[in-house]
């Protein structure tokens, strides 16, 4: 069986699933040139774009991890396109994803968001103070490390500078000085 096949298989148990609980199931294998949307369903006044995700066991990770930014970005850019085409777009909306292992389902609503995930490289003032909170800590750390070097190659100095004195004649070098740099 193929994966094209297996990935029908999972979206057809999904629909069941979805029906049962409430949702109307607009389209399904939505595709334009950003790429695809696997379901788009109405739940309760939502657009609701899913994207599914099977697999036959959790050995290598849930299957939920499988929709990263890049994917999200995709289901986010289809789901504009499909809302303009349609003439819907200000419409209430929501990404889920439906998850498959083995023959049980798990339903994951508001996924992700649209404000999250940043479109045309352009990233949302979550993303940008995270970055730059990272950098910062990156830059202590640096410090730090640097520091923690410097004192090294003191001690090491100091070693070589009594291994080759005579015979532990004192220098003047003092370790105290590379330990309280």
């Amino acid at each position: 069986m193929n994966t094209r096949t297996k990935g029908n298989l999972g979206e057809d148990f999904a629909v069941k699933y979805l029906k049962k609980h409430g949702y109307k199931i607009v389209e399904r294998n939505y595709t334009c040139q950003f790429g695809e949307i696997d379901i788009i369903a109405k739940h309760n006044g939502f657009y609701v774009f899913l994207e599914v995700k099977s697999r036959a066991t959790a050995d290598f990770g849930l299957p939920r991890y499988a929709v990263n930014v890049r994917k999200q970005q995709t289901i986010i850019a289809c789901a504009k396109w499909w809302l303009a085409r349609n003439q819907l777009m200000g419409s209430a909306a929501r990404f889920d994803v439906v998850e498959i292992v083995g023959d049980q389902v798990s339903l994951i609503e508001n996924a992700f968001s649209a404000n999250y995930v940043h479109l045309n490289n352009e990233q949302t003032p979550f993303l940008r103070i995270l970055s730059q909170k990272l950098s910062a800590n990156f830059k202590n750390i640096a410090k730090k490390i640097k520091l923690k070097l410097y004192q090294i190659s003191c001690i090491y100095s100091r070693l070589m500078l009594e291994c080759t004195s005579d015979f532990g004649r004192s220098s003047d070098f003092s370790s105290d000085e590379c330990m309280n740099a």
